[in-house]
């Protein structure tokens, strides 16, 4: 496994050449948004930040998940989708991670090594208080699944790391951000780590403030939204939290209260006030097609719709001769927004080849049409 140690984050700016066709890149550069996570650390001479967006469609629901610790691990608190996994979250100890979609990228190393049977970023909670005791417990195995995601940790002690497929960045001090391209391979960064990276270069004043600042200027909203916005203060145990993009109501939850609290999973907006909950509740007020997540896709990416009234509705697949591949949705739906998955197969059940596929979105008074990139 390769460590590239960023002592000096202007290394990942230079500008380089692309591994993809010019045709591919320009096609990839117009989904950027739609892989649209952030996460900053900051070392300062009080303590260490950690800061994330979590970006996702409008219709998931984000909980807090709180695990006690036991004789055999530390007691985790951590942010996550409809209850079912955390996306982010700390420890005890002042270590904690986030994670990040991103394309697919091959992994070639530790085949030789077995594939872990469990959740290893939760074994990394349980029972890691530093970066570098997390890189000894990921060294030992084989992780197909981080093909197509990143991982970000980062300790008390100012130390922080990404996991790249093959690649380790490994950064002790200052900051290091992290967004959805890979920094390992040199692909030119995109819009949100260029605007965190300005507001670190530009200030010696490093503070909360700096990193909120960060997470205002690198939200995103539409379909894809910025759901929370977290700030970990990994030595004095504090969690901060914005709901979807709003910086001017701050939860702040102390980790050792909380935790006392037991086992717990409650959605997020029970925190927050009724008013705001109310306000961004509102149904949809347009017909949209969303980008596909994630694109390129293998083999079964998410499509997600919106529909401002109930309609009958027609969701297809065409390959790229316009030949009908699969007929997703025939039905009369109701208003709101709907996802549902595509498993990269015909109306036959065979898996389809490589290669670029049109999503149709048709209603009895509009129709809508994305593009789709299937790489096996």
């Amino acid at each position: 496994m390769q460590i590239i140690e960023f002592n000096n984050m202007e290394k990942t700016k230079r500008t380089i050449k692309m591994k993809w066709t010019f045709l591919i890149t320009i096609f990839l550069y117009s989904l950027r948004p739609i892989l649209a996570c952030t996460g900053v650390v900051l070392v300062t001479p009080e303590t260490v930040y950690y800061g994330g967006n979590e970006d996702y469609f409008q219709n998931f629901t984000p909980h807090m998940i709180i695990s006690p610790g036991t004789n055999t691990g530390y007691g985790v608190i951590g942010l996550g989708w409809d209850g079912s996994f955390m996306q982010t979250g700390m420890n005890e100890k002042g270590l904690c991670f986030d994670g990040f979609a991103t394309y697919k990228l091959v992994i070639t190393k530790n085949k030789n090594k077995p594939e872990y049977a469990g959740n290893i970023v939760d074994r990394a909670l349980r029972t890691c208080e530093s970066v570098e005791e997390v890189m000894d417990l990921f060294d030992q195995y084989y992780l197909p699944w981080m093909e197509s995601a990143q991982l970000m940790f980062a300790d008390r002690f100012g130390n922080s790391v990404i996991y790249e497929g093959d690649d380790v960045l490994y950064k002790s001090g200052n900051y290091q951000v992290c967004t959805n391209f890979y920094q390992s391979i040199q692909q030119t960064p995109d819009e949100r780590y260029n605007k965190a990276l300005s507001l670190l270069e530009n200030t010696t004043d490093y503070s909360f403030d700096l990193v909120k600042n960060i997470l205002k200027e690198t939200h995103v909203e539409g379909v894809i939204i910025s759901h929370y916005s977290n700030i970990f203060d990994l030595k004095n145990g504090l969690i901060y939290i914005y709901k979807k993009y709003n910086y001017n109501e701050m939860m702040v939850i102390d980790f050792n209260e909380e935790i006392r609290k037991g086992t717990l999973v409650q959605k997020l907006e029970s925190y927050f006030s009724i008013t705001e909950i109310e306000a961004v509740d509102e149904l949809p007020n347009s017909f949209t097609l969303a980008q596909n997540y994630p694109n390129p896709f293998n083999p079964t990416t998410n499509i997600s719709f919106s529909l401002a009234k109930s309609s009958q509705v027609e969701l297809r697949v065409y390959n790229c001769l316009g030949k009908l591949v699969d007929t997703l949705v025939n039905d009369h739906l109701a208003v709101g927004t709907h996802t549902l998955e595509w498993n990269g197969k015909d109306t036959n059940g065979n898996s389809v080849v490589s290669g670029i596929y049109f999503c149709e979105l048709k209603t009895e008074e509009d129709w809508r049409t994305i593009k789709m990139n299937l790489i096996k």
